[in-house]
């Protein structure tokens, strides 16, 4: 019974955690001096509004190097990526995890 609460008490709150996603291919990233990882994905999406990097984090970020050898894999093999972000419609949006399939 405990095991069913604490499921859908993530469930429920597993939303508001990780924000919305968006599925697409990687057209470019940038990382700059600030250590500011910046990433563009082939249809800028309205929840984001810099429609030239949509996407951002931060280098010093815990998972940053592992985020980078993915989008590296993810670009060189042209493979769809999930992005889950949280939506900035005064700039980029940050982004909380990544996976590719």
């Amino acid at each position: 019974m405990k095991a069913l609460i604490l499921g859908l008490i993530l469930v429920l709150f597993s939303g508001l955690t990780y924000g919305v996603e968006y599925t697409g291919k990687i057209k470019g990233f940038y990382i700059n001096s600030s250590k500011l990882v910046l990433l563009k994905l082939d249809i800028p999406t309205p929840d984001c509004s810099d429609v030239n990097w949509g996407f951002h984090f931060n280098t010093d970020d815990a998972v940053a190097k592992e985020w980078v050898s993915m989008l590296l894999m993810a670009k060189a093999s042209e493979a769809t990526i999930r992005i889950g972000y949280n939506p900035n419609s005064a700039g980029r949006c940050s982004i909380n995890y990544l996976y590719f399939y």
